[in-house]
């Protein structure tokens, strides 16, 4: 394994195997998920359980929470007080319609993880518009160094280090998502 030390690495988790978070875990990197944390703890997964539950009976389409309140798209209330994407309510011919009208696997958000492990650095999730994969992982690792970038550039004598991974049991495979673990170091 390539220790991570002031340098720009990303770790790409596609088989589910932990070894490689263990090690990192385990030689210091205590902000990197472990084994044993690599899903929320069990009251995190309860108030995620709920905040679905709240977000399904909200709603009137899943997609519409994830278009409107993470990709910032305009939506509107029903007349039995449920949020619709407003895009939904003007006439839509179902056979040449696509989500990518509304989002295009370009859009992609970067916010913290509103249900994040137990680690000590940050948990975010970088979110795209397309249901599948649709960029190699040189592209996303691109994006990731980008988007964590924005954020610790504006600090002076900060760096950073981050790892990311495409969880293989995604409890929300609408939208293609990834999990970026990331720490600053003082430089």
């Amino acid at each position: 394994f390539k220790h991570m030390q002031n340098e720009i690495v990303y770790l790409r988790r596609e088989m589910g195997d932990p070894r490689i978070l263990d090690y990192f875990y385990s030689i210091g990197y205590d902000w990197i998920p472990n084994s044993s944390r690599i899903r929320p703890s069990p009251k995190v997964a309860q108030l995620k359980q709920i905040s679905m539950l709240s977000i399904r009976n909200s709603w009137v389409h899943f997609d519409d929470y994830f278009i409107c309140k993470i990709f910032g798209k305009a939506f509107e209330v029903t007349s039995d007080n449920r949020f619709i994407a407003s895009f939904r309510t003007v006439q839509i011919d179902s056979h040449n319609f696509c989500l990518d009208n509304i989002v295009s696997k370009e859009d992609r958000v970067f916010r913290p993880n509103n249900f994040p492990y137990d680690v000590k650095g940050n948990h975010w999730l970088l979110w795209y518009g397309c249901k599948v994969q649709s960029h190699s992982s040189e592209e996303i690792n691109e994006h990731v160094y980008s988007e964590v970038n924005k954020i610790v550039s504006k600090y002076e004598n900060l760096s950073f280090d981050y790892i990311w991974y495409i969880n293989p049991k995604m409890s929300l495979p609408e939208f293609f998502h990834i999990h970026v673990f990331w720490n600053t170091v003082t430089i």
